[in-house]
């Protein structure tokens, strides 16, 4: 009875099912497997497995889960391989393997097989198309950043040619002629001007990342010095914790050295008092590495929030509005993710998700 049971059940799954035993004659199998690989029941179980898999060539990577299994000894072991049935037909399976045991002694090799070739088929499209989508977005970027870099250099070549006259014109004008008063502000416009100029080649200047392996520990410790000078030429002094539990990943240290430069000094200028506090700590998730910077600053109106990476916006009075999208392309540069939550009057907190391998 409980033989016609387990017949029943092996019969009635959808995934193919074969047991081999420690000889490699296959002893059992199903009518899914038989299905799915192309043989006929009878044929299959007559048989051994190298008599029936090992003469075509294009399933060497299914045999070699036989091999794989058996000489590392390894149980629920899961592989997805191509296959080519008698038929010719290309198939992708999905095999979870595992080992028969007997009082403690191994005597064969149980395999799932499960068809997954049209689940592939649709994944290898999407793959294809997120592919397509990501060259044609990386041409646009770099389209755009050309074309960026070009109106930039052909403002600055009028510019300084204009701010030479208008410097020369105010230093051979009487101080006291009624349009004396007009070439200041033509003056501060045009430096404000030029400065936006700058920020443009900057920003287009953003090269390709070298990464090579780094402690993050060097690059806070380089940027937290350089921020302490700049907190006390502003009369500010920075409480600084700082715990780094993981701190190897690879990157290109210039470029994020001045991403993080960026992130600390808009936290330093959010301070509403002399002295702010500035949090910095680093844990692995997964192969990734995430960092979280905090700080007790102003912080950002909810209104403001969702344009604060966009070019050119700022709240400050002299700002040209740059800085948070220069960071934001370098830590994209590096197939990485920047996050900003932030609420008015409760400081700001910045995460920041890197690979850690190359």
């Amino acid at each position: 009875m409980k033989k016609v049971i387990v017949q029943n059940i092996l019969d009635s799954m959808s995934i193919g099912l074969i047991v081999v035993d420690a000889k490699g004659e296959i002893i059992a199998t199903n009518p899914a497997a038989s299905s799915i690989l192309g043989y006929e029941q009878k044929e299959i179980r007559s048989k051994r497995w190298a008599e029936l898999f090992l003469e075509t060539r294009e399933n060497e990577a299914f045999n070699q889960i036989l091999v794989d299994v058996v000489m590392g000894e390894r149980t629920g072991m899961h592989q997805e391989v191509p296959y080519l049935t008698p038929a010719g037909q290309r198939l992708q399976l999905s095999i979870t393997s595992s080992f028969l045991h007997d009082r403690q002694q191994i005597v064969g090799l149980v395999m799932l097989i499960d068809d997954i070739t049209e689940l592939y088929r649709l994944h290898q499209e999407e793959k294809r198309a997120l592919e397509e989508r990501h060259r044609l977005q990386h041409e646009r970027a770099v389209s755009l950043n050309h074309f960026a870099m070009s109106v930039a250099h052909q403002i600055r070549n009028p510019l300084m040619s204009l701010g030479g006259f208008l410097n020369r014109i105010f230093k051979n004008i009487d101080q006291q002629e009624p349009y004396a008063a007009y070439i200041v502000p033509i003056m501060n416009g045009m430096k404000r001007l030029e400065a936006i100029v700058t920020a443009v080649e900057e920003y287009t200047s953003i090269s390709h990342p070298e990464k090579t392996p780094v402690l993050l520990g060097e690059i806070v410790d380089q940027v937290r010095l350089d921020l302490d000078m700049k907190a006390a030429a502003l009369n500010k002094r920075i409480a600084w914790s700082i715990q780094l539990s993981a701190n190897d990943v690879s990157l290109d240290y210039s470029l994020f050295a001045k991403a993080l430069t960026e992130l600390l000094v808009n936290a330093l200028e959010s301070f509403t008092s002399e002295e702010g506090h500035i949090e910095i700590v680093t844990e692995r998730e997964g192969q990734d590495l995430m960092i979280e910077i905090r700080d007790s600053g102003a912080g950002i109106k909810e209104e403001y929030q969702p344009f604060i990476f966009d070019p050119f916006f700022t709240t400050k009075a002299t700002g040209v509005g740059m800085g948070l999208s220069k960071v934001k392309r370098i830590i994209a540069e590096q197939n990485g993710k920047i996050q900003v939550q932030s609420s008015q009057g409760s400081g700001t907190k910045v995460n920041i998700s890197l690979p850690i391998g190359p």
